[in-house]
C-alpha cells in the first residue's frame, strides 16, 4: 500500500503548535583555511519562528533523523505537523498530497508524535518562513565569521540562534521569544526513550 504524508495544508498555519517547517540547503563554508561543502538543516515554528540550526557534512534519512531528534529537544517538543519540501531524504514519490513518505520516515515521524506534510511542486512559497530563516543565516551569521571546524560551527551556530530569539523578527512585530511560551504551551511531548 501506498503511504502518504498526513495531507496537504494549502493554508498557512499560524497557531501555537501546529507547524514547524524543515528545509536544508547545500552551501560552501570556510572551515580553518579549507572551503566545504555542508548542508543546512533548518527547523522553525510556525508561530513564534523560534529556531533550530545544525550543519551536517552529508544530508541523508540517518542525518535528517539525528537533526529532527536534536531539534524537538532543542525546542522541548515538536508541533503537529512538520512542513517538508519534496526532497527525496523523506519522500520517495511524487509531491504535495500525493507525495508518498517513506516508511522508515513515517514511523519516525510517529514516534516523535508529528507528521510529514509535503508541500505542492510549484509552491515553494508555503515554506516561506524557513527559507528566509536560510537566507537569513547566509547573509548575517556567516558574513565576517570564522570557524575552525564544523564542530565550531555548529557550536556558533546554536549561539546565534540564541542570541536572535530575542530579536523582532524582520518585518515584523515580535520576537520568537515574545510568542515562545505561547508555543511551547501547544507543542507535543517527546516520548520519554
Amino acid at each position: 500500500p501506498k503511504r502518504r504524508g498526513n495531507g496537504a495544508h494549502p493554508e498557512i498555519l499560524r497557531g501555537p503548535g501546529e507547524e514547524m517547517q524543515l528545509d536544508t540547503s547545500p552551501m560552501w563554508v570556510k572551515l580553518g583555511s579549507v572551503s566545504v561543502k555542508l548542508y543546512l538543516a533548518n527547523l522553525i515554528c510556525g508561530f513564534s519562528r523560534h529556531r533550530y540550526a545544525e550543519w551536517f557534512p552529508r544530508w541523508r534519512r540517518f542525518h535528517v533523523q539525528v537533526f529532527l531528534v536534536h531539534a524537538v529537544r532543542a525546542l522541548g517538543g515538536v508541533c503537529k505537523i512538520v512542513q517538508i519540501d519534496n526532497g527525496r531524504e523523506i519522500v520517495i514519490l511524487g509531491s504535495g498530497v500525493q507525495a508518498v513518505v517513506a516508511l522508515e520516515m513515517e514511523r519516525f515521524a510517529i514516534r516523535l508524535g508529528f507528521g510529514f506534510v509535503a508541500v505542492e511542486a510549484g509552491h515553494k512559497d508555503r515554506q516561506g518562513k524557513v527559507e528566509k530563516a536560510h537566507q537569513f543565516i547566509q547573509q548575517n551569521f556567516l558574513k565576517g565569521r570564522r570557524f575552525s571546524d564544523l564542530a565550531d560551527l555548529n557550536r556558533q551556530t546554536a549561539e546565534w540562534c540564541q542570541q536572535i530569539f530575542t530579536r523582532k523578527v524582520r518585518g515584523q512585530s515580535f520576537a520568537p521569544a515574545d510568542r515562545w511560551e505561547q508555543e511551547s504551551a501547544h507543542l507535543q511531548a517527546l516520548p520519554v526513550f
